[in-house]
Order: structure tokens, then sequence, then C-alpha cells
């Protein structure tokens, strides 16, 4: 636990307003070592940089340990929650662990802490810098006739939290050594505890004495020993294959043969289906067992070693040890090797065959920080235990499970489409979506890589195993159990200001990798289908095939600089959907299959694909036992961008009859209107801003009606408005705030436009000179190099 810390810069990230690059400010990252810290932002007095941070050794991850920021909020203090399953007879099941730095002027710590000190949980240990001078713990302190004002308000602070002020073996030792000689030194960094923790048998606090430790801090540390576990808490053990070892080989052989011995038994019934695919998890999970090595996590660990290090030090260790010269230096050398080959294979891999060479920089990518605060529910409350916890992701991401929806429009509106027949898959469809596969992505719940698929898609009996099951599946409109169980990967957002709520987490599906492939054949055949048959809307980009980032950006453009030869003004809304990948209906979906013409054993496959799927939660290596995914599609499998597409594509379909109607009746400026995934666009051009506002208006709230018939929710937070320019060389041209009609755009806050708008990565200015967006990414090139 540490108290002033020093927030230096820790080194240069790249920036984009600074050739120089951002000073990166924080504590120090190490791979043992967790901080529990809020994130800070010295430009934001409420997120000003914490005076306190304590680190939490990673051996200690078993107990779960959360920063309690929806208790203690103040960048004085800091409090910590250990979670401990099997404590000694005394000690609670929440440890909680009070990290202060109390000013020597304002006292603001101990103030905030008898303020809010009925609500604070029961503290276990508090310690840290407390700037409080008195004999009780200092007998070299000015005797005062009455303790002073600070002292009782301490003492008053350990009464009401139940601890008591401890003195260390080597009493009387100060705790701060001044720079100036002539100064006296004194205690002011203080320990307290619980009566139940000072009586333990092992509890042990002193005052180490070697300067040598104190790394020219001007106060000593302070080494405190915690008895609180009645066990040793066990290491999780993980299972492994040495990629390209001769148990990996054997491990291909034996499911290849598995695979191919199954070809035969594969037939068009649902319940032999079922079956087989049961045969074939047995399969996998009997080769893993078999070949799989268990492995016990250790700090000491090193990737790069491997059988010829173990050798060499083995064979050191019988010839005399490290005192052998001739064998030492053996196995330096055997080392360097080890390290060298390893370390250029890795490079090898990250340049050549995934093609990403920044890998090797990850010192230049912006400095992110562990999420460690405690998730709150929907109420506020924390989730202090696994069940509670998973509870409140699943509720999250399944927030529109109970959703109503009415698609009668859909149905009113729009013809429906005539049937088209669906073909079987080929085997060259197999190798098409296998091709592709990168192969450092992380393995399903049934340990296999997209790298160990492509052994075993050498065998051509295997490929043709996978195809035929793939056409089973549409022959017979059924998805096996065995693709339907899935683990949600809980990662964090990247750039939030704050860790304590599940919207800052997304879930990132890892599902079984056959199944995965066969949805790759699936996706792919959707995608060119869906767009010959005219099913995905014109306007719609992003997760399609053929229709990228780019082609957004340019119809854009070109629409802006279309009204401008016209003598038109340009305005645009952007909008975004709340949750949009978790809100998708399966109903629904099922329901745009057959209306738009897809075949009858497509519109099957997919009722029963969408049904009955089963989920687990994994954060901070914690898995939740298995709950109903009813709604959604997961990020991670390879349907969810062409079906997210596919149930946003009605909504943009009743969009441009919704225009086209208007514009038969009344002169009506909305002309344009662009999606990339979520992400929505409405473009107006008009004669003057009034009308390209006022269209804008409407056409909002058509959208955000639209969107509420089919289950999906506006996020109006989100929304952003910008006005191009009158023409391209007019500087300073009328550019006025839009009133939606809805919260937080309001008459009294309306949405005011920016000067210069990013979309999709790419930086709009007025005129489109794009001399922002040259000079955006053109600074953060140079800050990272």
């Amino acid at each position: 636990m540490f108290q002033e810390p020093g927030w230096k810069g820790v080194r240069r990230q790249p920036s984009t307003k600074n050739k120089e690059g951002d000073v990166a400010c924080g504590p120090p990252l190490h791979s043992s070592w967790r901080p529990f810290t809020e994130a800070f932002d010295n430009r934001d007095e409420d997120r000003a940089a914490r005076r306190v941070l304590t680190y939490i050794n990673r051996r200690l991850d078993v107990f779960k340990p959360q920063l309690r920021s929806d208790i203690l909020k103040h960048r004085d203090t800091s409090l910590v929650t250990l979670h401990i399953p099997q404590p000694r007879r005394g000690i609670p099941h929440k440890f909680n662990i009070l990290n202060v730095y109390n000013d020597g002027e304002t006292h603001a710590a101990v103030h905030e802490l008898r303020r809010i000190s009925e609500t604070l949980p029961r503290i276990s240990l508090c310690a840290g810098d407390f700037n409080i001078q008195d004999r009780t713990w200092d007998e070299g302190a000015v005797n005062q006739i009455r303790p002073s004002s600070p002292f009782m308000r301490l003492q008053e602070l350990f009464t009401d939290l139940e601890i008591q002020y401890v003195h260390p073996v080597n009493r009387g030792t100060p705790t701060r050594i001044p720079d100036d000689e002539n100064s006296r030194a004194s205690v002011i960094d203080l320990v307290a505890a619980s009566a139940a923790l000072i009586n333990q048998e092992g509890f042990h606090y002193k005052i180490k004495v070697d300067d040598r430790e104190r790394w020219g801090s001007d106060h000593r540390p302070l080494q405190i020993e915690v008895p609180i576990s009645g066990s040793e808490p066990e290491m999780r053990c993980k299972r492994k294959i040495e990629a390209w070892s001769e148990e990996e080989d054997d491990y291909v052989a034996q499911i290849c043969g598995d695979l191919s011995r199954m070809i035969e038994n594969v037939s068009e019934s649902a319940e032999e289906l079922e079956t087989i695919m049961g045969r074939v998890s047995t399969a996998f999970e009997r080769a893993w067992e078999a070949y799989s090595e268990e492995r016990k996590p250790s700090r000491h660990g090193k990737k790069w070693w491997n059988e010829d290090c173990k050798r060499a030090y083995q064979e050191m260790g019988e010839n005399g040890g490290p005192r052998n010269r001739e064998m030492r230096n053996k196995m330096r050398k055997t080392l360097r090797v080890a390290r060298r080959q390893y370390f250029d294979k890795q490079i090898h891999n990250m340049a050549s065959d995934r093609k990403r060479p920044w890998d090797l920089m990850p010192w230049t990518r912006e400095r992110k920080m562990p999420a460690v605060e405690a998730i709150l529910d929907s109420e506020g409350n924390s989730c202090n235990t696994e069940e509670k916890l998973f509870e409140t992701l699943h509720n999250m991401y399944n927030a529109a499970d109970n959703r109503e929806v009415d698609v009668s429009s859909m149905y009113r509106e729009i013809e429906e489409f005539e049937e088209r027949e669906w073909v079987k898959f080929s085997v060259q469809e197999f190798h098409d979506a296998l091709k592709n596969c990168a192969k450092n992505t992380a393995p399903g719940p049934d340990h296999v890589s997209w790298r160990l698929w492509k052994r075993f898609a050498t065998d051509d009996t295997v490929c043709q195993f996978v195809t035929k099951v793939a056409n089973a599946c549409f022959d017979t409109g059924y998805w096996p159990q065995h693709f339907k169980q899935s683990i949600s990967v809980i990662i964090p957002k990247p750039g939030k200001p704050s860790y304590d709520k599940a919207k800052s987490f997304r879930p990132i599906v890892l599902l079984n990798t056959m199944g995965k492939l066969i949805e790759k054949m699936i996706a792919r055949r959707l995608q060119f289908e869906s767009i010959e048959a005219g099913v995905i809307h014109p306007c719609q980009t992003g997760g399609i095939l053929q229709r990228s980032v780019e082609d957004a950006a340019v119809a854009l453009t070109h629409h802006v600089r279309t009204a401008w030869a016209k003598k038109k003004v340009t305005s645009v809304l952007a909008f975004d959907v709340a949750q949009f990948f978790p809100s998708l209906n399966h109903n629904v979906l099922s329901k745009i299959f057959k209306h738009f013409g897809f075949s009858t054993s497509v519109v099957s496959f997919f009722s029963d694909y969408l049904v009955g799927r089963k989920t687990q939660y994994s954060i901070d290596n914690i898995t939740s036992p298995l709950f109903d995914s009813n709604v959604g599609v997961g990020q991670g499998s390879a349907l969810s961008p062409i079906l997210s597409a596919l149930y946003i594509a009605p909504c943009f379909h009743l969009l441009d009859k919704w225009v086209k109607d208007e514009e038969d009746r009344i002169h009506f400026p909305l002309t344009s209107f662009l999606s990339f995934v979520d992400n929505g666009l409405l473009v107006s051009t008009g004669d003057c801003r009034m009308d390209t506002h006022d269209t804008l208006k409407e056409a909002y709230a058509q959208m955000t009606s639209i969107f509420k018939d089919f289950g999906l929710v506006m996020e109006h937070t989100k929304t952003e408005l910008f006005n191009f320019a009158d023409s391209a060389r007019l500087k300073n041209s009328p550019n006025p705030s839009i009133n939606l009609g809805v919260a937080p755009f309001t008459r009294e806050s309306p949405c005011v436009p920016k000067d210069v708008w990013r979309y999709l990565g790419i930086m709009f200015d007025r005129n489109l000179t794009f001399r922002d967006h040259v000079k955006f990414y053109c600074t953060k090139s140079v800050s990272a190099v």
C-alpha cells in the first residue's frame, strides 16, 4: 500500500495532437501485481490523481479482490475487499483493507471516513500515512496537556470502525526520516486492525530500518504479516498440448481417424445428427485428455523454455551444478539459443503470418489499466458474490428478453419476396471458410484452435465429414445441442472513465470450433444471397462483404459535393442503437428470413438455431453456470455480422418507403441515409438549415419508432449533429443546433453541432478538406514512431 505515489509520466504514447506523444501517467504495471486504483484525469477535479495506491499480488487472485469505489470514492482513501472462502477462525469471509493518506493540514481523509463510518463495512486492516503525532505511538512527540484535536478525531474514527492501533515489534522506531538532519524523526505511519486479527497467531508488524529499502523516500516501509486463510489457496492448473510436438501429431491423427470413421453415420435425421455430434464431442474430449498435460502456472515460468533447456538443466545438476564452469556455460548457451528461436518465431508469425507487425510494439499503444472496480447491479449495489455478479451481467446482456415487438409494418409496407432455392454446400466452400481463419484466435470450449483445424483439413475425409454435417443441418432443420453451448468472455470496453457498471464491458462469445466453421460457411452463403436478392438495403455497410468504411465515407462525401453543385446545404445526424447485438429478437429474425424469401430449409434451420441456446459467463478467471440465451447474437460468432445486418435491413426498407411517401406528398429534403452495423446516419439536403433540421428531427422520430417496433432502443446520448458548410470555400457559414424533442436534446439543451466530426474513424471538417483527418493520423503515426 502506497501513499502519495509520484504519478510521474511512465512513458509516452501515441497522440493525435502532439507529435512527441502524450505522457502516459499512472502506476507502474507488473505482471505479478495488479494496481487497485481508479482511472484518473487531472483535467477533471472530481477525477484527480489519487493519493493512495494499493497493489495486490496475482497469487491472491483466488480471493477475488475488488476495489470498493461503490462505498468509498475519495482521492485520499481506498478500500479493497478480499473474498476468503475458508478464513481462519475469527477472520471474516470479506476481508476489507483500508489504505489512507491523511493530509497534515486538512485531515480530509479522517473527516471523510468519520462522515461515512456508518456505511463502511467491517474493516479488518487499516494502514497509511496519517500525519498525526502523539505520544501514544511516538515517545518523542511534544508532551501536551491534552491530546490534539486531530488525535481525538482519529481515536473516534478507530472506535467507530471497531479497530485499534497496533504497536510494531520494534516499538519506538521512527517511520519518517526527514531530509533535514536538524529535524526530528517521527512516527506518523500507523497500522490499525480488528481485535480478531491482532489476536491471530502469526500476525506480525514491524518497521523496516534498512535505509536501502526506502528507495529515496523519507518514509520507512512497514511490513505486516497477515494470516487470513485457513488453507493454502489452490492454484488452477491448465492443460495444454505443445504446438508441433509429437503429442500434437498423435492428437491430430486420432481426431482425423475418429471423424473419418463417422462419415457414413451422418444421416438426414435430427436424432441421429444429435447422436453423431455427441460422438464427435466425446472424441475431442477423449483425445484432449489423452494427449494434453496438466501444468501449474508459475511466476518463474518462461514461454521460451523447451526440452533442450530442461535436459541441459538436469545435466548441469548431475555434474556439480552451477559451480561446474563448463556445465554453466553450456546451460547459458542453451538458454540463449532457446530464447532466440522462440522470439524469432514470434516475430515471423506477427510480421508474416498475421501480417500485424505493430503487435511487436505494444509499448506504443495507449496504456490500459486493469478493470478492478466492483461491478454494481441495477440498483447501485456492489456485486459481492459470484451469483450476484453473473446475474447482473446476464440481466444486462439479456435486457431485451421481454421487450415487446410489432413487425406488422414489415408485412404491411414491404412486399413479400419469392422463395429462393438453397443449394447444398460443397467441400470447396469448407476450404474457403477455413482459409481466412486467423491462427492466433482463442480456442473454444472444445480446446481446438484454427491452426489445428487447418491440420485436420489436410485429410480429405475430414473435409467431406464437416461438409456433410453442414448439409444435414439444413436438411433436418436442426442445429445440434453440442454447438448451442458457448462461453461469453466479458472484456472491458476501451476508454471508459469507470468500470463499475456492466455496460462498460462487452461479451465475446467462444464457440465450439467445428460449429463456428460451419457458421462461417453459412455466413458466406447468406452474404451473397442477401445482396443478390436485394434483402440488404443499399445504404447498409459494415459486416457485409465489399461494403467497407471507405465506401460509406466516399458515399457521404459524394452526396455533400453533389449538393454543393446544386447550391444546396447538407446536415447529418448520426445515431447509435443501445446494446445492439444482445437485443436482437430471435422470433423477429425468423420472420425476417421467411418474409424476405429465404428457402424453407433455411427458415427451419434458423428457427432451431436461435432457440435453446445456453452460455457461461467468464470474467477474471471465474466461470458461471449455464444461463439461457434467449435474445441476441453473440459477438464472436461468424453469423453475428450478417444476422445483425438482416435484422436491421427491414428497418431501413421501411424508412426508405416512408421517405419516398413523404417526397410524393410534400417537398421533403431527406435524400439519403447510411448504416454501418448499428451506427446510422440520416442525411438531409435542402435550401436552408431550417429545412434540413426539420427533416432530420422528423426522420429521427420515425427511425426511433421503427426501431422500437423491432425491439431496438435508440441511445440518444450518443446522437451527433454535423452541418456541412454552405459551399466548399465558405469558411464561416451558419452552424445552428437542433432540438430533437427527446432527452437530452430538447429546447433547453439542444444538440450542438461539432466543428470537426469523427465518423467511422474518419475526421470530417465542414468544408471537406480532410486536413484535420490527415493531421490526426499523421500526428498519431509520428508520435508512435
